[in-house]
């Protein structure tokens, strides 16, 4: 996995350079000043203990896991 930035003001990367990637995606900055301080305190508490913030998302994991995986498994049963 590579995991890269740039800055935009310089343009955007050569089409020939983009076809190297399966995958890539944008990111916006957050504005919103509630927003920006709730992942600064996710980001603290992950710091302080990473096993307990993994945990305390694991309902949610479960469930968005259970979305993605959905339309796999019913194609499955054609």
């Amino acid at each position: 996995m590579l995991i890269g930035t740039m800055n935009p003001e310089e343009g955007e990367l050569r089409p020939q350079l983009m076809d190297r990637f399966a995958l890539h995606v944008t990111v916006n900055e957050i504005l919103d000043e509630k927003a920006r301080v709730s992942v600064i305190k996710n980001n603290l508490a992950f710091g302080e203990n990473p096993l307990e913030f993994v945990k305390s998302f694991q309902d949610k994991q479960n469930e968005m896991r259970t979305k993605i995986l959905e339309p796999e498994t019913a194609s499955k049963r054609f």
